[in-house]
């Protein structure tokens, strides 16, 4: 039987696509090996770095995952792969062929992180390239008893773009979904949504978020102490008097901080945390290094 031509035009959207985004990012094609699970490459873009006459290509901070599409509006992601994506740490976007223009236009899903922490999708989801910049708030909608997520398009790039004026708003989202993608699989689940001036942030909120509230401040109780305890030993030989105002400034500010906790946070709080260098005991000691430190600059 004669292969369809269906096939041969997406080999070819295919092969196009590998041909732009290789001007810009290392690739790997997972679909290659069997593992075709919705992700046509797995890409690095990489920096330049010169020297002498010669110029060396170096792997960098930004990585994503993309499937390729010609002419697609629409299209179903399966249970399987839904669980995929949502365990995959790599930024997820859909790039689609013009085989015409000779074009490639990038969408980010960057709204999966912030409605994957609100609902278990069980049931296939459906993705809707959109050529607007639509928030988080109406990006997942229900349509025909369908669910559908919006994915924006960030970027259209062609055979002869020069990519290194143009991938900045690519870089940019791909640190965006990072973070948000960090968020969740931290349990922090504060996500930042680039199209909403007014709200950038989005806070999902369940039944772990009181504890996980407890965690992140004593966290933070921790690298603050051990900065109070580094400030203690260096301001000894701080001879600079701007210096030294500029930290009397922030321990008043610290002094300030800690006296509303003291103040407004129940004590039954605290007494959640077991570990011990995590207990309340350690404001009396930051009261004390934060005394010593003012002692000391007063000499």
């Amino acid at each position: 039987m004669s292969p369809l031509k269906s096939f041969r035009e997406g080999w070819r959207s295919e092969a196009l696509a590998y041909y732009i985004i290789s001007k810009f990012a290392f690739l790997d094609n997972p679909s290659s090996i069997g593992d075709d699970v919705g992700v046509d490459f797995i890409c690095n873009i990489f920096d330049e770095e010169k020297k002498g006459n010669k110029t060396f290509i170096l792997p960098s901070k930004f990585s994503f995952a993309i499937q390729i599409k010609s002419n697609s509006i629409q299209f179903k992601l399966k249970p399987y792969q839904i669980k995929y994506l949502s365990n995959m740490q790599n930024p997820y976007f859909v790039g689609v062929i013009n085989n015409k223009n000779k074009s490639l236009t990038i969408y980010s899903n960057d709204a999966f992180d912030f409605y994957i922490s609100k609902k278990d999708f069980k049931t296939p989801l459906w993705l809707r390239l959109s050529q607007k910049k639509i928030p988080f708030k109406d990006r997942c909608i229900r349509e025909n008893k369908r669910t559908i997520l919006i994915l924006n398009k960030v970027i259209t790039l062609n055979t002869d773009f020069n990519f290194e004026n143009e991938l900045n708003d690519l870089k940019s989202m791909i640190q965006i979904m990072q973070y948000n993608i960090y968020s969740r699989f931290n349990s922090k689940f504060v996500f930042l949504d680039p199209y909403d001036p007014q709200e950038d942030h989005k806070i999902v909120l369940g039944k772990d978020s009181f504890n996980r509230i407890q965690i992140e401040l004593f966290n933070y109780l921790q690298i603050y102490t051990k900065n109070i305890e580094w400030l203690k030993e260096t301001i000894k030989n701080c001879k600079s008097e701007k210096h030294i105002d500029n930290i009397n400034k922030m321990l008043e500010f610290s002094e300030s901080a800690i006296k509303h906790f003291n103040d407004n946070v129940p004590k039954y709080f605290c007494s959640k945390v077991t570990n011990e260098t995590l207990k309340i005991s350690k404001m009396n000691d930051l009261k004390e290094l934060i005394s010593q430190i003012h002692s000391t600059t007063k000499k």
